[in-house]
């Protein structure tokens, strides 16, 4: 098993602390995470890629979408194994809510069931939070999914934002159900890692909401409605800023003639992402290997804007490759796709799986620079987050 399949541990003390047979659980996940990360991201490819077709009927358009959204479910999943063995570090972002509350309800629906009713309370314009924004996805979806368990298959969930009434600095977004409620003997344990009440549950769902919360200066609270049912309050602080958001169209395009060299070695996966490029309108290279990619750099009569590569190639150091590179592309500038989850300070790095509209998301998020400054322009917010350090008036922290 190669050893670059495995996650750093986070100290020396968790190496000597651990059981070998955690160590073997850890490299077993590892190896899962890696190879079903690239199959995710090759099947939210095609499907986002069909679910373009103009040809397609309406039913099969549906199909398509509904395919999509399995893949960024099981996205969420591979996630939550990863974490489920490593401390995740958060990467928040301003997070503007109308249109993401919209996105996440769409992913929602397919897994209710057609006697459960989402409804969603649209936030006002503008309306935005400091977090990392899978991370609240997944929160977010284990808890309408969470309300959805406890509906047995009929009822209604409400999910929305409001201004916190005790904190201004804060936003409050809400999933709320009409069911029979948290029983008032077990509201003190369901934030309890491994106590759950669902036959085969593992326990790690609110648990693991309310660890997010937690370390993005928030906090996860049950609330009890006078009609019955549940509703659980996600704070988060507010942004100060506005979001960034794209200014075209769901699907960002490319500016004209804008040209990518895709780095992949997996065949079947350079071709999904290769067709998700096109349909952002980039005109597109594509190398299986640090050679080949070198020869089209060197050899391409136009100007190549973005280079996409595996942070995790053969034969050659990812810095070194880009250094060559940019050797025949000066004004070259890269997006890594990492199966490990190692993140970095000086470049852009999508976590596999993705879903591709993020690949597109980035590209153009670099092609306009005073739209990427605006969606991180709260530095020291930012900075608080991601050193762990709890923003003033909030002194809760585990």
């Amino acid at each position: 098993m190669p050893i670059r399949d495995l996650p750093p541990p986070s100290s020396r003390a968790e190496i000597d602390s651990a059981k070998p047979g955690a160590l073997q659980l850890a490299a077993f996940l590892g190896c899962i995470a890696h190879d079903f990360g690239n199959l995710v991201t090759l099947i939210g490819g095609h499907a986002a890629y069909l679910a373009q077709n103009s040809e397609l009927t309406p039913s099969a358009r549906e199909d398509a979408v509904a395919i999509r959204n399995a893949a960024r479910r099981a996205t969420h999943l591979v996630r939550h194994w990863l974490d489920s063995y490593r401390n995740s570090e958060l990467h928040p972002e301003i997070v503007g809510l109308r249109d993401f509350m919209s996105e996440l309800a769409s992913l929602a629906r397919s897994s209710l069931g057609q006697h459960i009713d989402l409804v969603v309370e649209d936030p006002p314009p503008g309306f935005a939070v400091l977090a990392d924004r899978e991370q609240l996805e997944r929160s977010l979806l284990n808890l309408v999914l969470n309300a959805r368990d406890a509906l047995e298959g009929r009822g209604q969930i409400v999910f929305g934002a409001t201004t916190d009434r005790n904190d201004t600095t804060r936003v409050v977004l809400f999933v709320r159900d009409d069911g029979r409620g948290v029983p008032r003997e077990l509201r003190q344990r369901i934030f309890e890692p491994h106590f759950t009440t669902k036959a085969g549950g593992s326990g790690l769902g609110l648990p693991s909401v309310a660890d997010f919360a937690d370390r993005s200066g928030g906090r996860l609270e049950l609330a009890s409605p006078e009609r019955g049912g549940a509703e659980f309050r996600l704070s988060l602080p507010r942004a100060t800023a506005e979001p960034w958001s794209s200014p075209r169209s769901e699907w960002p395009r490319a500016a004209p003639s804008a040209g990518v060299l895709l780095i992949e070695p997996d065949v079947e996966l350079a071709r999904a992402l290769e067709g998700v490029l096109r349909l952002g309108g980039y005109r597109v290279f594509v190398a299986h290997g640090p050679g080949d990619a070198v020869l089209i750099a060197e050899r391409c009569n136009q100007e190549l804007r973005f280079a996409v590569l595996e942070s995790d190639l053969a034969w050659m150091d990812t810095d070194e490759l880009l250094g060559l590179l940019k050797t025949h592309q000066p004004t070259l500038r890269a997006v890594l796709l990492s199966n490990d989850g190692r993140r970095r300070d000086d470049l852009p790095v999508l976590i596999k799986p993705f879903d591709p509209r993020s690949l597109l998301t980035e590209l153009e998020r670099q092609e306009d620079p005073e739209l990427g400054k605006a969606a991180f322009s709260d530095s020291s917010s930012l900075t608080r987050l991601r050193t762990g350090a709890v923003p003033p008036g909030d002194a809760k922290r585990a």
